[in-house]
């Protein structure tokens, strides 16, 4: 390149001009966004066999175990003691499918109340044992699963 070429207005762009690849973009987005819901299972017609059975399975129940910061314990909100809830522990365990146990307790409680929670939780026979915490930087609760 000689010094004219250099001085010249019209210099050559070294730019990429992206517009058109955003117009594309944009169009298959759309063609996406209209085709999706024509390809889902439900609009598809299937006639599923009948059968009988003689006892259905029910899904687990769910129960509510807390312990507040004043050591009181909760059974679905309903206030016991550890003598009554060994009895509720021991009525529920004998369904079918065992129950879940979402434990909630106070970060004050001691390990030992804790502790003798969960000893009569495994002599009842009931293992699916969930520990609820309250997620830092969130502020939920999530309920942990933990199998004795």
């Amino acid at each position: 390149m000689n010094e004219e070429e250099l001085d010249s207005p019209y210099q050559p762009l070294a730019e990429m001009n992206i517009i058109p690849l955003v117009d594309v973009m944009l169009v298959l987005l759309i063609i996406f966004m209209i085709t999706a819901p024509l390809f889902t299972p439900h609009l598809l017609q299937v006639t599923l066999p009948e059968v009988t059975t003689s006892t259905m399975i029910a899904p687990p129940t769910t129960i509510n175990l807390t312990l507040d910061a004043k050591n009181r314990l909760f059974f679905n909100e309903i206030e016991l003691s550890e003598m009554t809830l060994n009895t509720y522990l021991q009525q529920w365990s004998q369904r079918q499918p065992k129950p879940t146990i979402h434990l909630y307790v106070d970060k004050q409680v001691t390990y030992q109340k804790i502790a003798n929670v969960l000893a009569l939780l495994q002599k009842a026979g009931i293992s699916q044992i969930g520990l609820a915490v309250l997620e830092a930087n969130l502020q939920t609760v999530v309920v942990g699963r933990q199998w004795l």
